[in-house]
């Protein structure tokens, strides 16, 4: 009985991988357009954190990241911006990779807040600070899908999204709004090593990087016990996905 069980746990995550990675990454891929047989990624050789404090301007790397929040938290979704924040925290501050390798070859990931917070920084403190007006503005730069309604987006661009008119091709939206907390650390460091791999971001490149996160992503997650609720809710962000197959 428990054998079963866990065969429809992992059943049920082996699924749930499959849908969330053929969205995000093929989304990422319509948004892509003409221009991804063009554009080449050089090698990201680290990524490192940054504040992005009120109405400064990004300082210049081989890439920006930003992670985004539309608005304010509520009692549902809390856990999963708290889980992002704890996460980007985790990085080493990007200035302490500057002393080893030039900035073409950085990724630097952004949080944007208010004013620095204090430190010793912890989730909630630096959640309290979090800038969702600045936040907005670059979400009004992604393709119009994306805008006007209650996300949570990692976006990565090889150019600075501050004072942009919109997003330049080619660059990676994920959408994270249906990720479970216990879930956003294993996804952001896996979607990040692949980014350490020189590539095109071509169409065939992209859906190969989707193949191998949903190969490390279930691995890593094996067992964890939102993966069913957040199917269920999945389903119900995106019914019209239903049909998709294993």
């Amino acid at each position: 009985m428990n054998n079963q069980k866990s065969k429809s746990k992992r059943g049920d995550l082996h699924r749930f991988l499959y849908i969330i990675l053929g969205v995000v990454l093929i989304t990422g891929l319509h948004a892509c357009g003409s221009y991804q047989e063009q554009a080449n990624m050089g090698e990201i050789a680290e990524t490192g954190r940054d504040f992005l404090v009120d109405d400064e301007v990004e300082e210049s790397y081989g890439m920006y990241s930003y992670i985004l929040f539309s608005q304010p938290p509520n009692e549902n979704t809390y856990d999963r911006y708290n889980a992002l924040v704890d996460k980007f925290l985790s990085f080493s501050p990007i200035e302490d990779f500057e002393k080893y390798y030039p900035r073409d070859s950085l990724n630097v990931l952004y949080l944007p807040v208010v004013e620095m917070p204090a430190y010793p920084t912890d989730s909630d403190s630096v959640l309290a600070k979090y800038n969702y007006t600045r936040s907005k503005v670059i979400i009004n730069t992604l393709p119009r899908e994306y805008r006007h309604r209650e996300a949570v987006y990692f976006v990565s661009s090889l150019k600075p999204l501050t004072n942009s008119t919109g997003i330049q091709e080619p660059y990676l939206i994920q959408d994270l709004t249906t990720i479970p907390p216990d879930l956003m650390g294993i996804w952001v460091d896996e979607v990040l090593n692949e980014f350490l791999v020189p590539r095109s971001w071509t169409e065939n490149a992209m859906r190969k990087m989707a193949l191998n996160l949903r190969t490390n992503i279930e691995r890593a997650a094996e067992g964890l016990p939102t993966v069913k609720t957040a199917l269920v809710q999945f389903f119900t962000f995106r019914p019209a996905l239903a049909n998709v197959q294993e």
